[in-house]
């Protein structure tokens, strides 16, 4: 294959070689019109646009802002680490929401990495664009040039059930503030992962104790809910977002239990809150920095010519504190 060059590059958008050179140094006094024709030239013949000194510019694509127009929780904490990352290895950033990635048919950028879940985004960056994209938190993509990291929250939900049953439990329950539906479609696969781990020890009906969208239940149903949960026999809890750590201990406390005496919780890691709690909860920390590094090395790899997986998942990391103990004989209700 003959190698794209500068020239063939200003000959299709039909200017000169100099032109080409400013528009990938981000030079001022380029007319849009100009910038947007020689981009197009360069992604339509796969022409890898490196700045003086080699430093590229990375697309960073964002879902929506919340209706204060900012970011919380997860989204929040893997924007300021990727940019971390990104400053650290001297990239320049270009910042674009999701709804408007024709921005970049005027941007000199190498290539992106988005925060945002949103199936239908492969499919327009594919239809676009040439460059890679490397998706944190999606599904994997049949697109052209559309690559995902993932946290691998199977292997997490192996882990806790491994050791919940070396401790003697058998009834565990899975609480979400999500939907089923929601959680079926989670590219964590964090409720397959449950079920999995469950059907494997042979346990039969095991999503006998699942529970959906617990922050937006009445707090004495979801008290009820529990109370008969444990009256059955349930001696662990799972709670599998951030959001659950606070919704659970209250639960467990107000019903009279102690933590990990009479029930062993487990939760979703929210840093600096969860080993706050008397005692702390043990928690499954989602690997935010490995994730930005990781798809910052997969898109250097591909804009290298290597050839990368369509989806690589990076383990949730376990957090071992005091609210797991062995499972109580007794599992009479109290109170």
């Amino acid at each position: 294959m003959r190698k794209v060059t500068s020239q063939m590059v200003a000959k299709l958008a039909g200017v000169a070689q100099s032109t080409v050179s400013k528009v990938i140094n981000n030079d001022s006094g380029i007319a849009a019109e100009t910038r947007e024709a020689v981009i197009r030239a360069a992604q339509r013949l796969n022409y890898r646009m490196t700045p003086r000194g080699g430093q590229y510019t990375i697309a960073v694509i964002l879902p929506p802002p919340d209706a204060d127009g900012g970011y919380e929780g997860y989204v929040a904490r893997l924007l300021s680490t990727l940019c971390y990352v990104l400053y650290q290895r001297r990239f320049r950033i270009e910042i674009v929401l999701e709804d408007d990635l024709d921005i970049l048919c005027e941007r000199c950028v190498a290539g992106g990495i988005s925060i945002s879940w949103k199936r239908e985004l492969a499919l327009r960056w594919a239809d676009r664009f040439s460059m890679p994209l490397i998706r944190i938190h999606a599904p994997p993509s049949s697109g052209d040039n559309v690559y995902s990291v993932n946290a691998d929250s199977v292997s997490a939900m192996e882990t806790v059930i491994s050791r919940f049953w070396k401790l003697g439990h058998r009834k565990i329950a899975f609480l979400s503030p999500h939907s089923r539906d929601f959680e079926e479609k989670n590219v964590g696969r964090r409720l397959a992962g449950f079920l999995g781990a469950l059907s494997r020890r042979g346990v039969g009906n095991p999503d006998r104790y699942c529970l959906w969208n617990i922050t937006s239940l009445p707090r004495n149903k979801l008290m009820e809910t529990v109370r008969g949960w444990i009256s059955e026999g349930v001696t662990a809890l799972i709670g599998v977002n951030e959001n659950c750590n606070g919704i659970l201990y209250e639960i467990v406390r107000n019903l009279g239990w102690k933590v990990p005496e009479d029930i062993s919780l487990v939760v979703w890691e929210r840093i600096g809150v969860s080993e706050s709690f008397q005692p702390p909860l043990t928690g499954m920390k989602i690997p935010y920095e490995a994730l930005c590094r990781t798809a910052l090395e997969r898109l250097e790899q591909r804009l290298g010519g290597e050839t990368i997986p369509s989806e690589t998942r990076i383990p949730i990391v376990p957090v071992e504190r005091k609210s797991v103990g062995r499972a109580r004989l007794d599992h009479s209700p109290r109170g």
